[in-house]
């Protein structure tokens, strides 16, 4: 694979080529200042096609993970690089919008537009999955906070968030975009780094693996729209009081999943007879009122291993 640094007026581009793919790794700003620029460097990568029309004969992805800002300047300079990209049959994805940016195209509509590609930020390491009690760097309850808010999300807690989709933004649509989609936490929120987490098989398998983001985006994966509901939702309209949480009627999203088929990851462990459940672990962890050891909540025990799509990568 070929790399290859570029730098626009505050912005740097690093390239990494193969012989069907380009992925453009972006840091810093795409604004009025370099967007001309921007696009002269990203169209100089579109092969000329003389392909039939709807035929895709490349992939350039915009990795966006170290971008802090997009004006509506570079809007414009994205929107039009992948217009480029199209007219001469090669396919262009935006991959790793922070929220801020995430937001911005949102509200100008052009998520309906930009494909997403499925990507890890640049930088990928071997680091494990930390264990049970090890300390794990978590997201500033302020700023999980603020996100929340901006989002225009009913915040219940900050510490630790526990926020419900508003009314208005139920009834407006089906899918819910991420950052309205409804939070539930008991500990705080875990900063994983896309690059270093693994996703650990162990047990009853032939084969232990650990599995990093990139292993698991190259498996054949499936697409589902599913809605979950807290439990607890509505618990504040029960009477008499009940204690827990006090949703109103917010606590329920509906969202579009792809993941890999959870049936995939079994067979390439290879699970071994006498092996009836599968327990999730997940990467948050804390202490309960009742309990003075760290625990990490496990997910229910899975009884359709077989068929269900379960380790989703992409929402």
């Amino acid at each position: 694979m070929a790399t290859q640094p570029l730098s626009p007026f505050g912005l740097k581009l690093q390239l990494e080529a193969t012989s069907n793919e380009t992925i453009v790794h972006c840091k810093g700003k795409i604004t009025a200042e370099n967007s001309e620029v921007f696009q002269r460097q990203i169209r100089d990568l579109i092969p000329e096609s003389h392909a039939q029309i709807g035929t895709v004969t490349r992939r350039i992805i915009v990795d966006l993970s170290n971008v802090t800002l997009v004006d509506s300047t570079g809007l414009g300079a994205l929107l039009r690089v992948w217009t480029a990209a199209q007219n001469k049959g090669c396919d262009l994805e935006i991959a790793n919008l922070n929220q801020r940016v995430e937001k911005l195209v949102e509200i100008t509509r052009l998520d309906t537009v930009f494909k997403r590609a499925r990507l890890v930020a640049a930088g990928a390491s071997t680091a494990a999955l930390p264990a049970v009690g090890e300390p794990l760097t978590a997201l500033e309850p302020e700023e999980a906070y603020q996100q929340a808010f901006e989002a225009g999300m009913v915040v219940h807690r900050a510490h630790p968030l526990n926020c419900e989709t508003s009314i208005p933004a139920l009834i407006g649509g089906a899918v819910m975009p991420n950052q309205r989609f409804y939070v539930r936490n008991h500990f705080h929120i875990p900063q994983l780094d896309a690059s270093s987490w693994r996703l650990n098989v162990v047990g009853l398998v032939e084969r232990p693996l650990s599995l990093s983001l990139r292993d698991l985006v190259k498996m054949p994966s499936q697409t589902q729209f599913v809605t979950l509901e807290c439990a607890g939702n509505g618990r504040s309209l029960l009477g008499p009081h009940v204690n827990g949480e006090q949703w109103n009627l917010g606590a329920v999203s509906t969202a579009e999943w792809t993941g890999v088929p959870l049936a995939e990851v079994l067979v390439r462990a290879g699970v071994k007879a006498g092996a009836s459940e599968v327990v999730f672990r997940g990467a948050d962890s804390g202490k309960l009122d009742a309990s003075s050891e760290p625990v990490r909540l496990p997910g229910s025990p899975n009884t359709k291993a077989r068929t269900e799509p379960s380790d989703a990568n992409e929402v």
